[in-house]
């Protein structure tokens, strides 16, 4: 399908802000095809500040799934805030029914996503999801319903000046700010993704005594008690940035990283899209569907036959606990001596 003659598109993504930032280059190349078109984003709050300072966009549009707009009473008023726009297009790059359904009660005429059982008679066009492919891929994937080919694939996060200079307030306190930086996040949302609190005090501690560097460490209001373990435990003093940046000061914050550690998160594709280089750990997920979706990285996995089970819970974390702080240090180590 082609139509040149669009005028106003929608995309769709209720997920969390990894999946959002890596549902970017659909917005990007939309713009790219359709620069005439007006282009709206449909999402939840807690992703809303991943495409709040978008080029392309020209409004972002939240459905508060769980709060204000609970159930199919919020369900319906959303579909009916989104029918006003008389949409062209919804590209929707959840795989969920609700977000399929919003857009067929709203009447969107060009209804495009992922065939899943159960919400094909919502969509007007649909492809096959490519289990074997990066999730980014597949959301590039849906534009070829458009006949656009060629994609950008860069991920674009935006943040301002006033960000920036957040961060430098930040890191100049205490003479900060000056010896190169290392960011660190310990955390995760699922307990299964993440590395150990010990295992981390020991990374950074080893980073610190062979390297002269800063270390900071990153983390929500969730990620309080991990963050604060370790932090706690060092024997150095750290910069501790839990709860003290927005989403885009976030993004500011890791631009001026040399190099950013991390488990499966968001912020380890918000690192990607400002250029970041990325050592990741991974236990449950595949690094090739859900790691970093380009650039100077290095993902490290155990080779245990459990691997990306995509576990939320489980009894033994051996495929977290088996990689050795060694490891993942002498990747680092890599890293940091490679960009001097």
């Amino acid at each position: 399908m082609e139509n040149k003659s669009l005028k106003n598109i929608l995309v769709v993504n209720l997920s969390l802000i990894g999946d959002v930032i890596l549902s970017t280059p659909v917005i990007r190349n939309l713009k790219l095809n359709y620069p005439d078109a007006s282009i709206r984003f449909l999402t939840v709050p807690w992703s809303k500040e991943v495409v709040a300072n978008n080029p392309y966009l020209d409004e972002v549009i939240v459905y508060d799934k769980h709060n204000g707009d609970k159930g199919l009473y919020g369900l319906i008023k959303i579909s009916k805030i989104i029918k006003r726009y008389s949409f062209d297009l919804s590209v929707i790059v959840n795989k969920s029914f609700g977000s399929a359904l919003i857009c067929f009660l709203a009447r969107i005429p060009q209804r495009i996503s992922y065939a899943i059982e159960g919400r094909n008679w919502l969509l007007s066009q649909k492809i096959k999801f490519d289990e074997n492919l990066h999730l980014a891929e597949n959301h590039i994937r849906l534009l070829a319903l458009l006949n656009i080919k060629n994609c950008d694939r860069r991920l674009d996060f935006s943040f301002t000046n006033s960000d920036l200079q957040y961060i430098d307030n930040l890191l100049n306190k205490d003479s900060k700010g000056i010896k190169p930086l290392i960011g660190i996040n310990p955390s995760a949302s699922w307990e299964t993704k993440r590395w150990g609190v010990d295992k981390y005090i020991r990374l950074a501690n080893m980073i610190k005594s062979e390297f002269d560097v800063d270390i900071a460490f990153i983390g929500s209001k969730m990620d309080e008690k991990v963050v604060n373990s370790v932090v706690e435990n060092l024997n150095f003093e750290c910069l501790n940035l839990l709860n003290k940046t927005t989403l885009p000061q976030l993004g500011a914050f890791l631009s001026k990283c040399k190099l950013f550690i991390t488990n499966d998160t968001g912020p380890m594709h918000l690192a990607v899209a400002v250029g970041t280089p990325v050592v990741a750990v991974f236990g449950p997920t595949s690094p090739s569907k859900c790691g970093p979706f380009y650039g100077d990285n290095i993902n490290i996995q155990s080779n245990l036959a459990c691997i990306n089970c995509y576990k939320k819970k489980c009894d033994s974390l051996k495929c977290m606990d088996s990689i050795s702080v060694e490891r993942v240090f002498e990747a680092v180590k890599f890293k940091i001596k490679s960009k001097s």
